[in-house]
């Protein structure tokens, strides 16, 4: 099956069609070097539509004048870093809020008013640790991965449930606001970004696994571990055992059930439709947590 013909619709088709290497073919995309469950050595490429390195750059006026000022002064997106950074130690009092994001801004010395510079409120914090979160995992397993020889290499499986498991283990610090998180997730204009968010992670953990798929068996991999992951997180909101032991457990279970994980599917559009269908479940249930579907608010 050639990867270039395959259609997704609806909102996942979407947010493939945004994810960053939607628009890459999958030969390029995976075509790194052999070896074992990891590829140590292999980067990331990313260009510019012409094949070129883009570089931003300014234009001066004839004094120069302005050269000092642009380097000195922070950009609105170093601000906005700042801010959210800042404005997760207040989660725990104020959840994931437009309050958080306004103590955020006044600890770093922005004034309150700078909260509008989020747009979507409590959802751009979340999307920032969402984000941050999943950086931390791709650099955690990339350091795994140069750390280890040929001899020390774990299972496909083994390397997996682990990063799972790490990943679950980052929301800690925000559990009890995490349903709370949850459900701005999955609002309809804050579903596209997640999904994206949640790609990005499971096609993080799949790479430095070594997957080398270069058909539809990418798709169903990613999907098939992002269900597995969602239920996870899910179980992970009403597990009040000690260390979430239980939660560990779970997701034992979960790859025991998953014995197609890292092989090859049959009837990949079946397998797709009936994930989008789970996933979309889960995310109606983290809504029902927080009462957004209740009709009497």
């Amino acid at each position: 099956m050639d990867p270039g013909s395959v259609q997704l619709h609806g909102t996942l088709g979407k947010c493939l069609q945004l994810y960053p290497w939607a628009n890459q073919s999958l030969v390029s995309r995976f075509g790194r070097s052999s070896g074992g469950i990891v590829s140590c050595h292999a980067t990331r490429t990313f260009s510019t539509d012409d094949g070129h390195s883009k570089e931003q750059s300014t234009t001066p006026n004839e004094s120069g004048s302005n050269d000092s000022h642009d380097k000195e002064s922070p950009s609105d997106e170093d601000i906005k870093q700042k801010i959210l950074a800042a404005s997760l130690q207040f989660v725990q009092v104020h959840g994931f809020s437009r309050k958080a994001l306004i103590d955020g801004a006044e600890t770093v010395g922005y004034p309150s008013v700078s909260h509008g510079m989020f747009p979507k409120g409590g959802a751009d914090l979340v999307n920032y640790f969402y984000q941050d979160c999943n950086k931390k995992l791709a650099e955690n397993l990339e350091k795994k991965c140069k750390e280890m020889d040929e001899s020390s290499k774990p299972s496909t499986r083994v390397f997996i449930q682990n990063a799972v498991e790490d990943r679950l283990m980052m929301l800690t610090p925000h559990i009890e606001q995490w349903p709370q998180a949850m459900a701005l997730q999955a609002l309809p204009q804050n579903a596209c970004q997640s999904w994206c968010n949640l790609l990005q992670l499971v096609d993080d953990i799949w790479f430095y696994a070594g997957d080398k798929s270069t058909d539809f068996n990418w798709y169903t991999k990613r999907l098939t571990l992002a269900a597995l992951y969602k239920s996870s997180e899910i179980y992970m909101l009403q597990d009040k055992s000690e260390d979430f032991e239980n939660t560990l457990k779970f997701v034992n279970n979960r790859f025991d059930d998953v014995k197609c994980l890292g092989q090859s599917m049959k009837n990949c559009q079946m397998v797709t439709k009936s994930i989008g269908e789970n996933l979309w479940g889960l995310s109606l249930m983290a809504r029902n947590i927080m009462g957004i579907n209740s009709r009497a608010r």
